[in-house]
């Protein structure tokens, strides 16, 4: 019955130090997301929810995570007055044809 339990444990053991080696190279290896553009809203959610959960897992820094944020939060800034700009051209456009018409 040992027998089978050393014989068992040997490859357990083995597993457990390989995981090891990784965590150790993983945590060595500067934090990079995936490089993906972000032209969207829909992309910017996408990476500040990746974001978190890096952060909560803890691979990624405080000072990282603070910059990437802020770039989001400037990107959505960004595409929000974008939107509120392309609103506000389509109302002049109909208030000047309507100007026009009188």
């Amino acid at each position: 019955m040992e027998v089978e339990k050393k014989q068992r444990s040997k490859p357990l053991q083995s597993s457990l130090k390989l995981l090891q080696q990784k965590q150790e190279i993983n945590d060595s290896e500067p934090y990079t997301l995936k490089s993906r553009r972000v032209t969207k809203l829909s992309h910017a959610k996408r990476l500040l929810s990746n974001l978190i959960y890096d952060f909560q897992r803890g691979t990624i820094t405080d000072q990282k995570a603070k910059t990437l944020t802020y770039l989001i939060i400037n990107f959505v800034q960004v595409c929000k007055d974008l939107e509120l700009e392309g609103k506000v051209k389509t109302l002049e456009n109909k208030l000047g044809s309507s100007l026009e018409e009188l």
